[in-house]
C-alpha cells in the first residue's frame, strides 16, 4: 500500500515539476511578470468583464454607453473585479492556480479511466503544453477556468461517490460553468431530469439539495429579472450571432461591408434571423462551417500581448492542426464503433463527445478569436484522443 502511495506522490511531483517548468518557461517569453499590468486588461472582453464585476460591486464608473451585466454573468466578472483590485498579481495567482488544477485534474481523471500511467501522464502534459492556454493566463478572460470546471466535472463524472452524490456535484459544476461561460446552459438543463428518479429515492430532500447546487444558476436569472425584467442567463450569444454569423451572411448574399450587413441584422428578430438563414442554406452553412475552421485550425491570439511572439504563434498553430487532425481520428474511430454496435466500447467516450462538440460548435457563431472559443473543449478532447491511443494499442497488443 505504502509503495501504491509512494508511486502517486511521485507521479504528482513529476507531472507537476515538468508543467510548471513549461508553464514558466512560456509566460516568461512572454514577458511575465511585468507585463502583467499590460495583458490582464489587454482586451475589450476583459475590460468589460472588470466593468460587469465593478458595477455588482457598487464601484463608481462611466457604464452610460454599455450595459456589460447583460452579456457578463456575474462569477467571473466578481472574481476579476476582487481580484484585481490590489493589483494584477493576484488574479495571476488565481488564474495560475486554476491551470495547475486544470492539469493535475485531467491526470487523474485518466488514472480513474484505467489508462496506462504513461498515457495519462501525456495526457496532463498535452493540456500542459498549449501555449495558448498557458498565454490566457495572463489575461482577464474566463478560458482558463472554464478549462478547470470542465475538467473538473469530468473528474466528478468518473469519481467513486454514489450517484446521488456525484449528481448533485455535477449540477453544482455545470451551474457555475453555465455563469462563466452561458453555452454550459445546455449541459445544466440536460442534467436536471436526472433529479426526478433521485427525488423518489432519497425524498423532496434531494430536490432541495439539487437547488441549492444550482444557486450560481438562480442568482444570475433572479439578477437578469431584476434589471431587465426577463429570464436569462446571458445575451453574449444572441448579440454574437447577430454580430457576426448572420451578418457575415447577410455580407455573402447582399454584398457590401460587414459594417453595413449589421446595420441590415439590427432590427431583425429571432423568427426573421431564423428565416433568412433557412433561405440562404449554402451560405449559411459555408460561414458556420469555416468560422469552426478557423477556431480551431487557427493560432492563440492572446500570445501576441503586449508584443508579437512569433515561435509561440507558431507552436500554437501547430498544436492545434495536431489536436484537430487527431480529432478527426477519433471521429472515425466513433463512427466505426457505431457502425458496428460496439456500444460498450463507446460508453466513456459520449460525455467527452459531447462536451467537445457543445464547445466547437457553439464556435462557429463567432470569428475572430483565434483558438480562443475553442479552449473549453480541450480536456475533453483530451480524453478522447488519450483514450482512442489506448484503444487502438489495445487491439493491436490483441491481435498480435
Amino acid at each position: 500500500m505504502s509503495s501504491i502511495r509512494g508511486i502517486v506522490v511521485s507521479g504528482h511531483l513529476v507531472l507537476n515539476a515538468f508543467a510548471l517548468a513549461i508553464y514558466f518557461a512560456i509566460v516568461w517569453a512572454l514577458g511575465w511578470p511585468g507585463s502583467l499590468d499590460t495583458t490582464v486588461l489587454a482586451t475589450m472582453d476583459a475590460r468589460s468583464y472588470l466593468a460587469a464585476g465593478n458595477m455588482l460591486r457598487g464601484i463608481p464608473g462611466d457604464f452610460t454607453a454599455y450595459d456589460p451585466l447583460q452579456y457578463r454573468p456575474f462569477l467571473f466578472p466578481l472574481l476579476l473585479s476582487l481580484l484585481t483590485g490590489g493589483g494584477m498579481l493576484a488574479f495571476w495567482a488565481f488564474q495560475m492556480a486554476a491551470w495547475i488544477f486544470a492539469v493535475n485534474a485531467t491526470w487523474i481523471l485518466l488514472k480513474r479511466m484505467e489508462m496506462p500511467p504513461l498515457l495519462a501522464m501525456g495526457g496532463a502534459l498535452l493540456l500542459a503544453s498549449h501555449p495558448g492556454l498557458i498565454s490566457l493566463s495572463l489575461h482577464g478572460l474566463t478560458e482558463v477556468l472554464t478549462t478547470a470546471l470542465v475538467a473538473a466535472f469530468l473528474l466528478v463524472w468518473q469519481g467513486r461517490a454514489d450517484n446521488s452524490r456525484k449528481l448533485l456535484l455535477m449540477i453544482a459544476l455545470a451551474a457555475m460553468l453555465s455563469v462563466v461561460r452561458p453555452v454550459f446552459v445546455l449541459l445544466f438543463l440536460l442534467l436536471l431530469p436526472m433529479v426526478f428518479p433521485m427525488v423518489r429515492r432519497h425524498g423532496l430532500s434531494f430536490a432541495g439539495l439539487a437547488l441549492l447546487m444550482s444557486l450560481p444558476v438562480l442568482l444570475q436569472l433572479g439578477m437578469m429579472e431584476a434589471r431587465y425584467d426577463a429570464l436569462f442567463i446571458s445575451r453574449i450569444g444572441s448579440g454574437t450571432f447577430r454580430n457576426h454569423l448572420l451578418a457575415q451572411v447577410v455580407m455573402d448574399e447582399e454584398g457590401g461591408t460587414l459594417e453595413q450587413a449589421r446595420l441590415r441584422t439590427r432590427d431583425m428578430d429571432r423568427p426573421g434571423a431564423a428565416r433568412y438563414l433557412a433561405a440562404h442554406p449554402e451560405s449559411s452553412l459555408k460561414i458556420y462551417s469555416g468560422n469552426v475552421r478557423d477556431n480551431v485550425w487557427n493560432y492563440s491570439h492572446a500570445i501576441n500581448y503586449p508584443v508579437y511572439h512569433n515561435r509561440l504563434s507558431w507552436l500554437s498553430l501547430r498544436w492545434n492542426q495536431a489536436m484537430a487532425l487527431a480529432l478527426a481520428a477519433v471521429a472515425a474511430l466513433m463512427a466505426f464503433r457505431v457502425a458496428r454496435k460496439q456500444w460498450n466500447k463507446l460508453r466513456a467516450m459520449w460525455l467527452p463527445a459531447f462536451l467537445s462538440l457543445l464547445v466547437i460548435g457553439s464556435s462557429g457563431i463567432s470569428f475572430g478569436e483565434g483558438d480562443r472559443l475553442y479552449m473549453g473543449s480541450l480536456v475533453p478532447n483530451i480524453v478522447l484522443i488519450t483514450l482512442s491511443i489506448h484503444a487502438i494499442f489495445i487491439s493491436w497488443r490483441t491481435r498480435g
